[in-house]
């Protein structure tokens, strides 16, 4: 009777024993195999992180977008500006309506059929001095003020002018001529007109580069 105790006793004790190393041995493979939790990124964490990496220029690359563009000056209507290297040459004009003026259009524009277009800038008549009147207003960092217009010319081609007033008090006007017919006039298709024209992004730096030489 005192055998069958014992062996009781010894039995109990192997299976308490092989039952803890079961469960030590399923925490400890739980614990290995489980891969390790990642912590949450929030949007604002990882916004800053691309900050952080993100490419700057090399030392010695342009950053001025109208770096390397080439330098017009015009000693008669008093001002300098720059333009791409892929446009076409400044090229002087004089009539007898216009006077004195410049002319030069965009890149392959016998092959963009109503897209093209090109740019004139001479001194205003007499009867165009109401360009100065517009509301719409621009001034770049040389100090040159552009009175922005809108023009709707015979056979509803729209034109965008800018008016400003050289160093010697004469009105200059800037014609964006966009060649497109513009049909009902509204300030919103007017806008998405130039848009879509490739060059005037190019344009609106080429005003920026505007300046007074006298």
């Amino acid at each position: 009777m005192q055998k069958q105790k014992g062996i009781s006793t010894l039995v109990g004790i192997i299976i308490i024993v092989t039952v803890a190393v079961v469960a030590f041995g399923g925490v400890f493979a739980f614990q290995y195999f489980t891969p390790e939790s990642q912590p949450v990124i929030q949007p604002q964490q990882v916004q800053k992180q691309q900050i952080l990496d993100r490419d700057f220029p090399l030392a010695g690359e342009p950053t001025d977008q109208t770096a390397g563009w080439k330098t017009y000056a015009s000693t008669q209507l008093g001002i300098s500006f720059s333009y791409p290297k892929n446009w076409g040459n400044v090229i002087e004009n004089n009539n007898g309506y216009n006077g004195y003026y410049l002319t030069f259009g965009f890149p392959d524009q016998k092959d963009r059929g109503e897209n093209s277009g090109t740019i004139s800038i001479r001194e205003a008549t007499a009867d165009e001095l109401f360009f100065l009147n517009s509301s719409k207003t621009k001034e770049n960092n040389n100090g040159v003020k552009f009175y922005i217009n809108d023009y709707i010319a015979k056979g509803n081609w729209l034109d965008r002018v800018y008016a400003f007033k050289n160093q010697g008090g004469e009105t200059i006007l800037i014609w964006f001529n966009t060649n497109r017919d513009a049909g009902i006039p509204s300030e919103a298709k007017n806008q998405k007109i130039f848009e879509e024209i490739n060059e005037y992004q190019n344009f609106n730096q080429m005003l920026s580069t505007f300046k007074f030489t006298k």
